[in-house]
């Protein structure tokens, strides 16, 4: 009898011990909240940045062509302003966000009132502070209330977002550096997986140097960052969304311009042919 109460107790020890260490474990893994604010406090926010940089398109599979090259020079202005324009002598674009507004120019014509999908990229950039990104995130169907840990190459991340449902976006950011490295969403079917890599630092800053989209695990995209530096005291004309759309015509027939809270972002895509429309 003495002998089955020892037996049973060192199994009740046992099984407590094995319950606090799970506790522990949970414990440990930072909520979701906690991770953007670490994130955006570890890049941190300046007043202002120029970047410089190069957007290589794919070319078609089994093509020599490397790709279509395109350099952009792109303006934040913190909290919640970018420019990006192509450079002087390529066929022009134009796009601007302003807090919730956007507005992009192709050749002279407004082609969209919102940002493609391929835009996702710049977000974790130009939304440096917690609640913008939360609200951002959970606009692209980022599950904030969820997060754990995931290893991703030779790191190990926090995750924000359902990683154990296969059609949820998630956020990944590295357990260390707390630097975001990748950013999952869905739309129409299609996964857009977008990888943030070789941070760099100017003063207290930190920019990733190159950005790569992929669109169904195919690449579609890579940016390469030439410079980017801080900068502030911009003219509120760059940011200057109703400027856009009262000067330039709607391109006919464009659905999204007609419709701002429409966003048929992925049209834009072709994991087919490995192209991406700049818009």
């Amino acid at each position: 009898m003495i002998v089955k109460l020892k037996n049973a107790l060192g199994f009740l020890a046992v099984l407590a011990a094995f319950s606090l260490a799970a506790g522990t474990a949970r414990a440990h893994v930072l909520q979701g909240p906690h991770i953007l604010d670490l994130a955006v406090k570890a890049i941190v926010k300046p007043v202002g940045l120029v970047v410089q940089q190069q957007t290589r398109v794919a070319g078609e599979p089994g093509g020599e062509d490397a790709g279509n090259l395109t350099e952009e020079t792109l303006w934040f202005s913190f909290p919640g302003k970018l420019r990006a324009e192509t450079v002087e002598g390529t066929p022009r674009t134009i796009r601007v966000w302003s807090g919730n507004r956007f507005a992009g120019v192709e050749d002279g014509v407004l082609v969209s009132s919102t940002p493609s999908r391929a835009d996702l990229y710049t977000a974790p950039l130009l939304f440096r502070n917690r609640e913008s990104l939360r609200h951002h995130l959970e606009a692209n169907g980022v599950d904030v209330t969820l997060s754990s840990i995931q290893r991703y190459g030779d790191a190990v991340c926090y995750v924000v977002g359902d990683v154990k449902n296969g059609r949820a976006s998630t956020f990944w950011v590295d357990k260390e550096t707390f630097f975001p490295v990748k950013y999952i969403s869905f739309d129409n079917g299609r996964r857009v997986e977008i990888r943030y890599q070789n941070w760099s630092k100017v003063s207290r800053t930190w920019y990733p140097m190159e950005i790569s989209i992929l669109v169904d695990d195919l690449p579609v995209s890579v940016v390469n960052v030439i410079s980017f530096e801080l900068e502030s005291g911009f003219s509120a004309s760059l940011f200057d969304v109703d400027h856009l759309l009262n000067t330039y015509p709607e391109s006919p027939g464009d659905e999204s311009s007609q419709e701002p809270g429409r966003a048929d972002d992925l049209e834009s895509l072709d994991p087919e042919s490995n192209l991406l429309r700049q818009e």
